[in-house]
């Protein structure tokens, strides 16, 4: 699969790209490891006076081991979203983050970010560990 991404810079010219798309189901049946790159959380619940409450849905990057080329991928899996939004309040002070304009934040942590995908259960869920230095 392919997914797409369109924004625009800070210039306002509009920017594409096209990443590799690897469902979180593929991740899970093939039970390997993958280096996080970076990830997004998008808000899907605001207050009255447009306050983000909740971050509903988590896009990322990663480099999968039998592949030389960035993949990406999306879930709206609670614990998913939970675990990661967990883990960019832990980080977000020693990587670069950003929030954009949209209210999403991003981080970016290099491959420093191990994850493994897997079910518990009827649920998606995922454990993380920080890389050493390789």
């Amino acid at each position: 699969m392919v997914a797409m991404a369109f924004h625009r810079d800070r210039a306002g010219k509009l920017a594409y790209f096209e990443y590799p798309y690897l469902p979180i189901k593929s991740l899970i049946r093939r039970g390997e490891e993958v280096k996080i790159v970076s990830w997004r959380m998008r808000p899907t619940q605001w207050d009255r006076d447009w306050n983000i409450l909740e971050f509903g849905e988590v896009s990322f990057r990663f480099l999968h081991p039998n592949c030389g080329e960035e993949i990406c991928s999306r879930s709206t899996a609670k614990r998913v979203v939970k675990k990661f939004r967990k883990l960019l309040d832990q980080l977000a002070s020693s990587y670069c983050t950003e929030t954009l304009e949209d209210g999403s934040v991003e981080i970016t942590v290099e491959g420093d970010v191990r994850a493994k995908f897997f079910k518990s259960g009827r649920f998606f869920d995922l454990g993380f560990y920080l890389a050493t230095v390789e």
